[in-house]
């Protein structure tokens, strides 16, 4: 069996000796040593660039090079398993994105797996009133709601986390993401942000990917994903990428699609009566992060992927919430499960707000309302 490449990528302000606490513990792992070849992508990421002849590297250039440095450094791999922290966790996106975008998902069949340790999915909020007084063009993709982020993500969403095989445009990948649980550079909430598949680990920002020793959860998490890799097909037969955790306390799946329950899209079923949807609509606008448009975007992005395509606009937000109360409506008991899945994985299931949403969704949407569907 071939080695498998694992592929680091660094955050931003840092380099690729950020890794050595792991590339330490997994070079004298007798469970790791011999089935994979460790590769550390380097890109520059400096505060300010003094020299006018150089300048500091978007976002999106970045993401250009690591896809060359793939295909060239790691071409003869068959396999690859991809680990970012922080801003590495974006450009990884920004590559598996484009890659679809272009057409050529076949290239992807080889990603086994993505981990993702303290990434700003939601953006960064950290001394962002400082942050806001240069424009270091790297940092500025870190700051909350971006669209090109969120534009990535929901590709990513769409096309990799919930594809069911390989095409020029679909690959799925298990993609899970880890947050720091002292981290307040990026904030849990951020770094899981829309991924149903993560989990929570010891550390702050940086002592996230700094084990000490092959104990520590960080570490055994890691080798549970390298491990997982070692037992996958080369290269993978298109499948349905799961969405399943590893146990470590993590969400249980993640939305799904109408189709997944033989539901036709088009068809309208009862599901909340009047009544019942205002209530429900009430309960959400009393959410505060809803109140703001970026943080209502993140959401949306949790919801199944065909029902996200049936949601329009609204003239403010009380409409915007009854319309999307509405469009799950028509995907049945589909959409009621997405919406309540939505609601888990975006928001702290134990606030005191969030569960009332979720007693009004199963006091006055029972499961079962998909018998009498009409036609619009």
């Amino acid at each position: 069996m071939k080695r498998i490449a694992v592929v680091f990528v660094h955050g931003l302000f840092s380099s690729p000796q950020a890794w050595d606490a792991f590339a330490k513990l997994l070079s004298t792992d007798p469970d790791v040593v011999g089935g994979f070849d460790l590769h550390y992508y380097r890109y520059s990421s400096p505060v300010f660039e003094w020299k006018p002849n150089r300048a500091i590297p978007t976002l999106d250039t970045i993401s250009k090079g690591f896809a060359t440095f793939l295909a060239t450094t790691c071409r003869e791999h068959d396999r690859l398993v991809l680990v970012a922290h922080s801003q590495g966790g974006l450009i990884v996106q920004r590559y598996l994105s484009d890659v679809l975008a272009d057409g050529r998902g076949q290239e992807l069949r080889r990603v086994c797996s993505v981990v993702l340790f303290a990434c700003p999915n939601s953006g960064s909020e950290f001394m962002l009133s400082v942050r806001s007084f240069f424009r270091q063009p790297q940092d500025l993709t870190l700051r909350p709601f971006v669209e090109s982020i969120a534009d990535t993500q929901r590709r990513v969403l769409d096309k990799v986390i919930y594809a069911r095989e390989v095409t020029g445009t679909s690959c799925p990948i298990p993609i899970t993401a880890y947050a720091g649980e002292s981290d307040n550079i990026v904030r849990p909430a951020s770094a899981m942000a829309v991924f149903p598949s993560h989990g929570v680990l010891p550390g702050d920002h940086s002592s996230i990917i700094r084990p000490t020793k092959r104990t520590d959860l960080t570490y055994v998490a890691l080798k549970y994903h390298l491990l997982e890799a070692r037992q996958s097909d080369a290269p993978r037969e298109p499948r349905a990428a799961s969405v399943t955790p590893p146990s470590t306390g993590n969400v249980d799946g993640g939305p799904r699609d109408a189709h997944s329950f033989g539901i036709d899209a088009g068809v309208v079923v009862p599901g909340p009566d009047p009544r019942g949807i205002a209530l429900i609509a009430e309960g959400l606008q009393s959410i505060p992060e809803l109140a703001d448009s970026g943080s209502r975007h993140q959401f949306v992005l949790f919801l199944a992927p065909d029902i996200r395509g049936n949601l329009g606009g609204a003239l403010n937000l009380r409409l915007e919430l009854i319309a999307l109360i509405r469009t799950c409506a028509r995907f049945g008991d589909a959409g009621r499960d997405s919406l309540t899945e939505a609601l888990q994985l975006a928001f702290a299931s134990g606030d005191p707000v969030v569960k009332r949403v979720l007693s009004l969704i199963e006091e006055h949407w029972p499961v079962g309302r998909d018998s009498g569907a009409v036609r619009p």
